[in-house]
């Protein structure tokens, strides 16, 4: 009996410990937002960053991050944030958000072939999308125009 009562201490424990664990994160993540809405964006940043300390694996921070990272202009490596969010996240939602947001973020470097890659991915996931359909036809257009500057 004394050693089923310890482990369910234990067990206990462990429980309260991954649940302060997945708080943590969740309030640097609101800290984060509250500075990305006071257009504070490298406090923002540095807020998701810390959660993402806490779990990597917090597609929730990742995304924001990205979008930190979008706004500070840093294009590339929200970029890769958005990709990597894409490949990874469980909602069909926040892939198709993040593939739409790669998209934007190749095109403010002018790669256009691949950001129509992403919105194609983007509208995959969510057809209905409005935004991403404007920017995929934006996106071929530019891309045209670059071939046909080229030449």
């Amino acid at each position: 009996m004394k050693r089923f009562k310890g482990a369910y201490i234990l067990l206990l424990v462990l429980f309260v410990a991954l649940q302060v664990t997945g708080q943590d994160e969740k309030k640097l993540v609101r800290k984060g937002n509250s500075h990305y809405e006071e257009q504070n964006y490298q406090e923002a940043e540095i807020e998701y960053r810390k959660a993402l300390s806490e779990n990597q694996g917090y597609a929730k921070g990742k995304f924001n991050l990205g979008d930190a990272m979008y706004e500070q202009k840093n294009y590339e490596e929200a970029g890769k944030i958005f990709g990597e969010v894409g490949e990874t996240a469980a909602k069909e939602e926040v892939k198709s958000q993040s593939w739409y947001n790669l998209g934007n973020s190749l095109m403010e470097q002018q790669k256009y072939q691949e950001s129509i890659e992403a919105y194609k991915k983007a509208l995959r996931l969510n057809p209905d999308d409005q935004d991403a359909k404007y920017n995929l036809e934006y996106a071929r257009k530019k891309l045209k125009d670059q071939q046909q500057q080229q030449q």
